[in-house]
């Protein structure tokens, strides 16, 4: 950690893997938060305000920092972007794709949940240099919302990066 907080961990890994398999990895899923970039106009007034300018400016920082740097690649990336992740089942009930300007966002996600959604990246050139914010949502079943569509999933428990050859 240097002066101030910061804490370039995302940075530096991103960095490293983009760097150090570029030759053998042409997929990149990467993780970073609800609330990075213009998915801010997604959160609330008090998570906004409150919550992310106050107590997790630095780790947004290093978010925002780690997705220039992914963007930058010549990778094939997917960056993922889930509100709060909590413990729990797989529930296949979520919402991924919303615009900016969409309000009705539960502001938790299971683990698993999310690990399934990229998961899925690996295989599929749908999201293909494109950022995505997940949340969790009730009564998907496989139908197309206003919210796009949904997935089904299985467990992750900390940040992790996927690539594929």
């Amino acid at each position: 950690m240097i002066a101030g907080g910061f804490n370039p961990l995302r940075v530096s890994g991103r960095l490293q893997i983009i760097e150090g398999y570029a030759e053998e990895v042409k997929r990149l899923i990467s993780l970073s938060s609800l609330g990075v970039g213009e998915s801010r106009e997604n959160l609330d007034f008090f998570t906004k305000h409150i919550i992310v300018d106050i107590f997790l400016r630095h780790p947004f920082a290093d978010h925002k920092r780690q997705e220039a740097v992914v963007r930058q690649s010549s990778l094939d990336w997917t960056i993922v972007r889930p509100p709060h992740l909590i413990d729990g089942p797989r529930t296949g009930e979520y919402q991924h794709g919303f615009a900016t300007h969409f309000r009705k966002i539960k502001s938790k996600i299971s683990r698993a949940d999310v690990a399934d959604f990229m998961l899925h990246q690996l295989s599929s050139d749908t999201y293909i240099r494109r950022i995505h914010s997940n949340s969790t949502w009730t009564r998907c079943r496989g139908q197309v919302t206003t919210a796009n569509s949904c997935l089904i999933s299985v467990g992750l428990r900390s940040q992790t990066t996927f690539g594929s050859a």
